[in-house]
């Protein structure tokens, strides 16, 4: 009895052990995970490009670094590709030998134990570009190049096959355009949600299969189609690897060495850099975000109209995932009141009318919600109804300088202060105020309209727009 306790407490000191020394591959959570020919792993740095030294430093060529050898089956790489990482076991999962060759092998690689292992053998003979490790750690998906998605379950080391049916909400025929695009690659996010980016030398799609996955045979799956097939690549030339951050931004790497990313849905794709290894056939990442390609506010105002009412004007950036906007208004900043609802569509601007606001100082937010529940607030806003307000400030539009009067039996003190801020909400510039006339140089800002509020210590709060010529 004693040997078989002291067996379990070694056993869980061993896994402890084990689990503290896999997380240094993902010490940083923003990590990418590259592939290439010859089978090397790298990690990537997501915001330059630049490619580590290989994590995996044993030759595949060497026997003894095999836990499993299948009869039949060389040990070296053959267009590997489908790279996986599973945050749970700390183990990457690829196929270190196409299975569209000859001699397929499909194998897991421990950082950690720097050993290599064969897995049960694919029960196809198609090539696979993509592939991923589920959420949950306990299975590996992959999308051979004739549509179909099969699944391996890392804890029984079987394969299954799922379907090779696709279609989308349009009721679009997708196993069409997966075939049609023969490269690409796919993602879980921390929802379980399986992302497929097909693509080719032009275009490139983006959809989403919503979770929970099935690890059995289902005779169709429908996709949500986020990109349709007509979106261009960003280089004109194929993606090979795909792979989030924790902020739910999609980076790709193409066939020819770039590194992109995109930060929503409608965005256009932003050069990161060329990766400094080449030759690499696929990506992963460390991170399985709860939100992918987040919503973007592009701007938000709140305008008095001359009927009493406020005209609240916002744009965001296109995102995936979002059900509505929520309309809130606060008297004081702190408490807030729900005003109406508008439902997200295809459109990127919107408009809400409050025509009862407060008598005196109204503030305005909007909150976007997820399908999920999930979501994110606006800047807010103050649009202020008292008729006492005693500062000025002019010209307006301004070219380079603009003048702010505050009167002169204001007290002075660090209460009197102005604060701009972009279309976005982001403070630009805080400054004091002192009794009289005082200037701001705005010279050095980009053209384009700003908001200007003024507080004073007596409480008086004004906003106003300012066009910057």
């Amino acid at each position: 009895m004693k040997l078989h306790a002291a067996l379990a407490i070694a056993s869980l000191l061993l896994l402890s052990f084990t689990n503290l020394e896999a997380q240094p591959v993902c010490a940083n959570p923003n990590t990418l995970f590259g592939i290439d020919g010859s089978g090397n792993l790298y990690k990537i740095d997501p915001t330059t490009g630049v490619v580590s030294a290989a994590i995996n430093t044993v030759s595949y060529t060497a026997a003894a670094s095999y836990t499993t050898v299948v009869a039949g089956q060389t040990s070296s790489p053959s267009s590997p590709n489908a790279l996986g990482y599973n945050n749970v076991n700390g183990k990457f999962y690829y196929f270190k030998r196409d299975p569209g060759g000859g001699g397929s092998q499909f194998v897991s690689y421990d950082p950690v134990l720097n050993r290599y292992t064969t897995l049960a053998a694919q029960p196809f003979g198609t090539t696979v570009h993509a592939g991923c490790v589920s959420f949950s750690g306990n299975g590996y998906y992959c999308l051979d190049v004739n549509s179909n998605l099969w699944y391996y379950n890392i804890l029984l080391n079987t394969w299954s096959a799922i379907t090779g049916a696709f279609t989308d909400q349009f009721a679009n025929n997708v196993t069409t355009i997966i075939k049609s695009m023969s490269t690409g690659d796919m993602a879980i996010d921390g929802l379980g949600n399986l992302w497929i980016l097909p693509s080719n030398g032009t275009n490139l799609a983006l959809y989403k299969m919503n979770a929970p996955l099935p690890v059995s045979p289902v005779a169709s799956v429908t996709l949500q189609q986020i990109l349709p097939p007509t979106k261009p690549t960003p280089s004109g030339v194929s993606i090979f690897g795909v792979g989030f951050d924790p902020s739910g931004n999609l980076f790709m790497s193409t066939s020819g060495g770039q590194l992109y990313k995109m930060s929503t849905a409608g965005s256009t794709p932003v050069l990161v850099g060329s990766l400094t290894t080449g030759g690499m056939t696929d990506l992963s990442s460390c991170s399985f975000p709860f939100t992918i390609l987040p919503l973007q506010w592009t701007s938000f105002s709140a305008t008095m109209q001359g009927n009493g009412s406020v005209l609240l004007n916002w744009i965001v950036a296109q995102s995936t995932g979002n059900k509505e906007f929520n309309i809130e208004r606060s008297q004081d900043g702190v408490n807030w009141v729900p005003l109406g609802t508008i439902l997200i569509s295809n459109s990127s601007a919107y408009a809400f009318t409050d025509f009862q606001p407060g008598a005196a100082m109204n503030y305005y937010r909007i909150r976007q919600v997820n399908d999920d529940g999930s979501g994110s607030y606006s800047p807010a806003k103050l649009v202020n109804f008292k008729t006492n307000a005693t500062v000025s400030c002019w010209p307006n539009p301004v070219s380079n300088i603009i003048f702010i009067q505050v009167p002169i039996n204001t007290p002075n003190g660090n209460g009197n202060y102005a604060m701009l801020f972009d279309a976005a909400g982001r403070v630009l510039l805080k400054t004091i105020l002192q009794r009289g006339t005082n200037s701001i140089a705005l010279d050095k800002m980009p053209a384009g309209n700003f908001e200007l509020t003024i507080h004073l210590q007596n409480g008086e709060l004004q906003s106003r727009e300012i066009v910057k010529r």
